[in-house]
């Protein structure tokens, strides 16, 4: 029983040894969001000539070396790596690398109409004026940042692929009312953040206080004066033309 023992504490060891022996050295990783369009330049601390530099998706992010360090530029939105290795194709490094667009998008997912008048006929009439009158198609995108201050406003009428229409965009911090302008035109919606679609809950100084816009919003525009001027007496009450939004993840 002795010498079986011995054996196998002595294989214990040689294996115990050989593990330490294939550890790998600490690989160094870098978290970098940059956005589409951009460069950069980093310098990591495993930098060291020669180096080789592989992406694991060269259509969103490439890398190249530039006096000493990584220039790397974003091409399109999404994820990728960049590995660094030594001239032994030995892994140095990681750089991981999260493409944006430097604003979040929303969707036009419906257009919903109040309409409080007495008047069958006429609800009818105003509904069709209301559906034929609206300022974006359904699953036009609204491309929108950090909004409490004016900033820039994207638009893509027909998809993140389509046509992009740059304008403005404002908050009034006070009375929630959003200011929308864009090719010659301008609207005011009252800015609404819905807590009872799904399971979004969320409390309304988010989108004031964060650059991160809540993924169930909508925009509520009232015509109500506008309805009531065009058929004064027509007992009309209330015109309301609601976009309702999601986000939009590409």
């Amino acid at each position: 029983m002795r010498p079986k023992l011995y054996l196998i504490i002595l294989l214990f060891a040689f294996f115990t040894s050989c593990k330490k022996n294939d550890t790998q050295p600490n690989i160094e990783t870098i978290q970098l969001g940059i956005i589409v369009g951009n460069d950069t330049t980093i310098s990591p601390s495993v930098l060291k000539e020669p180096f080789n530099l592989i992406s694991s998706n060269e259509s969103i992010a490439t890398a190249e070396k530039l006096d000493g360090e990584i220039k790397i530029t974003a091409h399109k939105v999404g994820y990728t790596e960049i590995t660094i290795t030594d001239q032994n194709k030995k892994k140095q490094g990681i750089i991981q690398i999260n493409v944006s667009r430097g604003f979040n998008l929303l969707e036009i997912k419906s257009y919903e109409y109040v309409i409080e008048v007495a008047d069958f006929d006429l609800k009818k009439e105003i509904e069709t004026a209301l559906y034929s009158s609206n300022p974006l198609p359904l699953h036009a995108l609204y491309g929108i940042g950090y909004i409490p201050d004016p900033s820039i406003l994207h638009i893509f009428p027909t998809g993140i692929t389509g046509e992009e229409i740059i304008g403005e965009i404002s908050l009034n911090t006070d009375n929630k009312v959003i200011n929308l302008s864009y090719g010659n035109k301008q609207y005011e919606y009252i800015f609404v953040i819905e807590n009872n679609r799904n399971k979004m809950n969320v409390k309304g100084k988010s989108i004031l206080e964060s650059p991160v816009v809540p993924v169930y919003l909508s925009f509520k525009e009232d015509l109500t004066e506008k309805f009531k001027t065009k058929y004064p007496n027509a007992g009309v009450q209330s015109v309301l033309r609601i976009q309702k939004l999601e986000g939009f993840k590409e």
